[in-house]
Formats: structure tokens, sequence, C-alpha cells
């Protein structure tokens, strides 16, 4: 046993001189070098675009579009309870006149104070229909220029955003060019100068490109809100006149009737022609039917108007989309080179030092040497 002993301990010695020292590891903090890589402003102007991109994707005054398919539907059955209204108005005011008009024409020699409350009467009846028709009407040419104007605007800021990404696309080879050969020809930096210049003058001419989109657009959706207001006016007027040309036709008939009656005996035959004249030009049913009309019209104007802006809102989601998509896929490519650059600095710099390997990631491994600082300092020196 004591010969054994001193034999194992001099082969453990022996095996313990023989093996090689273990070689460190480097490790460089991959999020660190990425936020403060020279190109990572590039990628935040990537992350703002599809931000703002997707940003329109929901906007708060642009209904989506089966918002806009069911307002369409509403539109059409809110018309359809209107003129049921105004049938209804009409024959209950008609029975009502008729009442009125053979009270009138009995008491053909009552008082003129009479007669003149019956008038005013029926004046301010005739009024308060008038104007709440018109009310009416004024709401749905309002609502219908604000949905054609969200949705003017929305077209508007697509081509903006798609001029914006057509202009990276054009100069995506060119700058990516310049970007390389900065990153990899390791230049001095009056070498530098010409390359930093051309990507710095692509970057304003795009700037540039799209601000004067974004102006003449501006200009675009002012006219084009002029426009509609002053569309929206011309159908006022008409429509106020209509009502007013009605209602002050039917008016001076009654008028007309109610003092033939005051001057005449009920049983005279002038007073009887006068009766069937008054209802043979009394028209209210008849006025009802316009009004009715008027109501389908506008209501299957404004939903027509629907169905262009679910149409555009469609459109413009899967165009949107679309676009996004590319900026992701041009985004996670520049991400991908970053990270390329990263990883050659940090091996290059780790094999200078003699370690064995380097490891990149955000958790540092025990014992390894922190290479962040230096490969940062290697990468602004490109």
């Amino acid at each position: 046993m004591t010969t054994r002993r001193p034999f194992a301990l001099i082969v453990a010695v022996l095996l313990t001189a023989a093996a090689p020292p273990t070689t460190p590891e480097g490790f460089v903090d991959l999020a660190q070098l990425v936020a403060t890589h020279p190109q990572h402003a590039i990628l935040l102007e990537y992350d703002r675009e599809i931000a703002a991109l997707r940003s329109t994707q929901n906007l708060p005054d642009l209904a989506p579009v089966a918002t806009a398919n069911n307002g369409a539907g509403a539109v059409r059955r809110e018309a359809a309870a209107a003129q049921v209204r105004v049938r209804q108005i009409a024959t209950r005011n008609a029975q009502a006149d008729r009442g009125r008009e053979r009270a009138a024409l009995t008491s053909a020699f009552a008082p003129q104070r009479a007669g003149d409350r019956e008038m005013n009467t029926y004046s301010g009846e005739l009024a308060r229909e008038t104007t709440a028709n018109f009310t009416n009407y004024v709401a749905a040419i309002a609502e219908r220029t604000e949905r054609a104007y969200a949705a003017r605007a929305q077209q508007l800021r697509e081509r903006e955003n798609t001029l914006a990404f057509d202009l990276a696309r054009r100069d995506a080879a060119k700058r990516l060019s310049q970007r390389l050969k900065l990153t990899d020809l390791h230049l001095a930096h009056a070498a530098r100068a010409p390359y930093v210049n051309e990507l710095a003058a692509l970057d304003e001419g795009e700037r540039n490109a799209v601000s004067a989109q974004r102006g003449a657009d501006a200009a675009v959706l002012a006219a084009y809100r002029r426009q509609l207001e002053s569309d929206g006016r011309s159908a006022e007027a008409q429509m106020i006149a209509r009502l007013r040309t009605t209602g002050n036709a039917n008016l001076a008939i009654r008028r007309r009737v109610t003092q033939a009656g005051m001057r005449m005996q009920a049983a005279s035959p002038s007073l009887r022609t006068a009766a069937g004249a008054f209802g043979a030009t009394y028209s209210l049913a008849s006025d009802a039917q316009k009004t009715g009309d008027g109501l389908r019209a506008a209501g299957d104007d404004i939903s027509a108007r629907f169905a262009q802006l679910a149409g555009s809102a469609s459109r413009s989601e899967r165009e949107t989309a679309n676009t996004i998509g590319e900026l992701e896929a041009i985004r996670a490519a520049l991400y991908r080179s970053i990270v390329t650059q990263i990883t050659s600095e940090a091996r290059l710099i780790a094999h200078r030092r003699g370690l064995a390997k380097v490891a990149i990631g955000s958790r540092r491994p025990g014992g390894s040497v922190d290479l962040t600082r230096a490969v940062r300092a290697g990468l602004a020196a490109f």
C-alpha cells in the first residue's frame, strides 16, 4: 500500500502539469450594442413608419367596414320609417283640415276674429312641419359631408405613406450598398465622408418628396372640404325652397277659401263652388308623397355614400396591411445586418485578445471577459 500511493500521486501531478490551461471566453451585450449601433436610428424610423401605418387601420373618425355597412342599412330603414310617418301625418292632417274646412264654411258669417285664429293655427302647424323636415334633411347632409371628408383624408394619408415606402424601396439598394461599404471596408474618416454624405442626401431627398406631397394633399383636402360644404349648402337651399313653396301654396289656398267663406253665405252657389275648388286643389296627400319621395332619395343617396365608404375602407385596410408587411421584412433584414456586423466585430476583437470564443446575448457567462465596450468603440469607428 505504501508503494502504490506515491506512484498514484506522481501520476496525478504529471497529468495536472500536462493539462493545457483553460482559455477564457468573451461576452458582448447584444441588446446594448444594437441600441447604440450607428444604424439603430434607421430601425427606429422603420418602427415609427410601421406604427403610423397601424394607427391608420383603426382611425377614430372613420368607422370600420362593418359599421359602414350597418350604417347604410340603418339609413335605409330610417328613410322608410320617415316615409310611413309622413303618410300618417298627411292622413291625420287631411282629416283634421277637412273638419276645419267644414267648420269654416258653416260659420261663414262668424266674426273676423275666429277666421284669423283658424288661419294662425293652420299657419303655425304648417311652419312647424316644414321646419322639422328641413332640420332632418340638414342633419343628413352634414353627416354625409363629414364621412366623405374623413374618407378622402384617409386616402391622402395612405398616398403619402405609399410614396414614402416607394421612395425607400427605390433607394434601398443604393442605401444598402453605401452602408456595406462603410461597414466592411474599414475606411478612414476622410474616405468615409462621400458615403455618409450620399446616405444623408438620400434621406433628405425622400423627406422633401414626402413633405411636398403632404403639402399638396393638404391643399387638395381643403378644396375638397370647401366643395363638400358648398354642395351641402346648395342642396339645403333647394330643399328649403321646395318646402316653403309647397307650404306657401297650401297656405294661400286655405286663406282664399277662408276669406271667401267669411264673405259669402253658406248656401250660396258661389260658396259651394269655392268649397269644390278648395277640395280639388288641396293636395296634402300629394305633397306627402313628394316629401316621402324626397326622404327616400336622400336615404338612398346617403346609403350609397356609406357603401362607397365601406369599399374604400376595405381597400385601405388591405393596402395598409401589405405595406406594413413589406416594411417589417425590410426592417428585419436591416436588424439581421446589424447583428451580423456586431458578431463579426466581436469575434475579431476576441481573436485579437486570444479568447477561444465569444458569447453574444443578454446573459454574461461566469468568468467571461466583457467585450461590449470594445465592440461599441469598433462599431463607432465605421
